[in-house]
């Protein structure tokens, strides 16, 4: 491209230049990290889109380290959404990190179809404060979907995966990994308004492992235990 035809896509507004980013009056979820806050354009978590957490095994800290900014959430009139929780929610430390116990729903849908339709309609509602979803991987195409209906609601939704696309459109991806002397690394890969490849150590104040319950049983054990209950 030529400096000229550069110059006339600057004056027509169709290049987007990092300085800018500051001066955007856009405030995020505190994190209850003061460096991790630092770390992210919004000054925390996106309050108005999706949030994309990889992580590398189930319970390393993963859900927890959103207690900070759940927890105001949970106190007000609306449900806080888990759809598909790989475990069951569990209660003392949920309390441990401050969250109500009275505004959880939880959704287990019995197909991917109607997980991601499950995700779209607790976006949607007008009765949910937060989306929290495991779909293990999302396909670019469906995180722009869930993005845009994240945005129009003024809402955060956070997807915990096992595995993430470069070119995916949330407003912010970052991958989780434990530290040797404890604690997290969350290490920023994208993110909307500001820069990547930020790595933020932390010390959640809570217990790392929030799932530590036995995983939902699947059909054949419920029946055999409703078979033994009898």
């Amino acid at each position: 491209m030529s400096k000229s035809v550069l110059e006339q896509a600057i004056n027509r507004g169709q290049v987007w230049r990092g300085k800018h980013f500051s001066s955007v009056p856009i405030k995020g979820l505190d994190t209850g990290f003061p460096s991790l806050n630092q770390a992210l354009a919004d000054g925390g978590w996106p309050a108005d889109g999706v949030t994309e957490i990889e992580y590398r095994s189930l319970g390393m800290g993963e859900v927890s380290l959103l207690f900070p900014a759940l927890a105001p959430l949970s106190h007000q009139d609306q449900w806080i959404l888990w759809v598909a929780p790989p475990y069951p929610l569990y209660a003392p430390a949920l309390i441990n990190g401050g969250l109500s116990l009275y505004n959880n729903l939880i959704i287990q849908p019995q197909s991917r179809r109607d997980l991601l339709w499950s995700i779209e309609e607790s976006l949607k509602s007008s009765s949910s404060s937060a989306v929290l979803a495991w779909p293990e991987s999302m396909r670019p195409e469906h995180v722009r979907r869930l993005q845009i209906i994240a945005t129009q609601q003024q809402k955060p939704c956070f997807l915990f995966q096992d595995r993430q696309y470069a070119n995916s459109p949330s407003s912010l991806r970052a991958c989780l990994k434990m530290l040797p002397q404890g604690g997290l690394c969350v290490e920023i890969q994208k993110q909307r308004r500001g820069w990547a490849a930020a790595k933020v150590a932390i010390n959640p104040p809570h217990p790392l492992s929030f799932l530590i319950r036995p995983p939902f049983p699947s059909a054949a054990e419920s029946d055999a235990h409703r078979k033994i209950v009898r």
